[in-house]
């Protein structure tokens, strides 16, 4: 098994799916490197399942942004409560 997985700038930890062969999850990958980040996003990583699925093997690995570059780029709005330059 494989899976495609997103890092976002909370430190929160996205599945983006789950696949049977590493053709499918490496199509998946490559998509989402080729989108780029989206919102939060700062990272996408290629990661091959080896018991249940917080034990796994990096293949490929994609980095948008630090956390500190993404916050940086996308600082805090205090007059509006958003965060500023997040799509």
């Amino acid at each position: 098994m494989f899976q495609v997985c997103t890092e976002d700038a909370l430190d929160h930890r996205y599945t983006i799916g789950e696949f049977e062969t590493l053709e499918e999850a490496q199509s998946c990958y490559n998509e989402c490197v080729k989108v780029g980040a989206e919102g939060y996003e700062i990272s996408v990583e290629l990661e091959e399942i080896i018991g249940d699925h917080d034990d796994y093997v990096p293949i490929e690995f994609t980095e948008w942004f630090t956390q500190e570059s993404w916050h940086e780029a996308h600082p805090w709005n205090d007059k509006e409560g958003v965060w500023e330059n997040v799509d």
